[in-house]
């Protein structure tokens, strides 16, 4: 019940940054459709950059049932304030 209740405040979190920001509002034309699935992220290639090195690549352990998309090897830990989020796997390519 914990990860749940976390994970109901991390995506409430995103979703009024989003909004914030200006890349989405309760307009149904500029409604995004997001699949959820048990603790994965995708990241961009200036993330991968920030957390593994300048020019690292991830490294593919299997290819997943989205065309061109795969799970990495590399898992980090997602940190919400004092919570956290172990071994949340790194979804490819960047």
């Amino acid at each position: 019940m914990q990860d749940e209740k976390l994970i109901r405040e991390i995506v409430s979190n995103v979703i009024d940054t989003l909004k914030q920001s200006g890349y989405i509002n309760n307009s149904p034309k500029n409604c995004v459709p997001v699949g959820i699935s048990n603790r994965h992220l995708h990241l961009s290639r200036g993330d991968v950059d920030s957390l593994f090195g300048k020019s690292y690549r991830l490294t593919k352990m299997k290819d997943l049932s989205q065309p061109g998309q795969f799970a990495c090897e590399e898992v980090v830990e997602v940190w919400v304030g004092d919570r956290v989020i172990k071994n949340v796997r790194i979804l490819g390519p960047e």
